[in-house]
């Protein structure tokens, strides 16, 4: 298996102290091997014919770092019609407390909608006649 990418600290957008920081692990180079195994996704998106995602954690620790951190990753194997299955692994730094899924979903994916809102905000606003 390949090796997969996990953000650090301080790259790819998250900085020092952040309490959740994470992405699709493209934009640095610590590695963590074989900390994503997409097979029981791949399984379930096989029997059921639709995008499956499963969710776990991993304590890591890249070369810098001083301790391991808690790492929430997101396995999804998308379906689309009239292609092949494509892996789609995440990657969550966090110390937050609750559940893999809910970190993903309920605080770095409401995160993401708040990023995506504010980008697609128009520059200058539009002045009021009064």
């Amino acid at each position: 298996m390949a090796a997969s990418r996990i953000p650090a600290a301080g790259v790819s957008g998250c900085r020092a102290g952040s309490r959740v920081c994470g992405g699709d692990g493209q934009k640095c180079g610590v590695e963590a091997q074989g900390q994503t195994s997409h097979a029981p996704a791949r399984r379930l998106s096989r029997r059921s014919g639709k995008t499956e995602h499963l969710y776990r954690e991993a304590n890591y620790a890249a070369k810098t770092w001083p301790r391991e951190r808690r790492i929430i990753i997101k396995a999804e194997v998308v379906q689309a019609d009239g292609k092949e299955p494509k892996d789609n692994p995440r990657f969550v730094i966090t110390n937050l407390k609750q559940t893999p899924q809910w970190i993903y979903e309920k605080v770095y994916c409401q995160r993401g909608e708040i990023e995506n809102r504010i980008k697609g905000a128009p520059a200058k606003p539009a002045r009021s006649r009064w």
